[in-house]
């Protein structure tokens, strides 16, 4: 800093630039995806888990995230009903899927008029 002027010089830096004792912890950083999956799955029924990797084939791990981030904030759905069937719950899930498909094309059918 100029003694003789109010400016003062800055430098950005990357954070891996940074000394140790200023870089977050490993546990502050977002979980990997496959973590996060993991957490996301971790209290579901088994006959529902398993519909639902069948169900999310193909999609990237941050497609699979969102969506069953998206599905557990559903609180009318009662993802933790262990006594469901598989089928019961592959039921329930194309309903809910036909809802949300509905609202997405709403939505768009809007985008498309204005």
């Amino acid at each position: 800093m100029d003694k003789t002027s109010d400016a003062f010089e800055m430098t950005v830096v990357d954070v891996r630039d940074l000394p140790p004792v200023f870089q977050p912890s490993a546990q502050e950083g977002a979980p990997s995806p496959d973590r996060a999956l993991r957490e996301l799955r971790a209290d579901l029924p088994a006959s529902l888990s398993l519909l639902l990797e069948d169900g999310v084939d193909g999609l990237t791990p941050r497609e699979e995230q969102a969506f069953l981030e998206r599905l557990q904030s559903d609180p009318n759905l009662g993802l933790h009903d262990a006594s469901r069937s598989r089928e019961e719950w592959r039921a329930l899930l194309t309903d809910w899927l036909k809802e949300e498909a509905n609202r997405y094309m709403a939505a768009a059918a809007q985008l498309a008029q204005g």
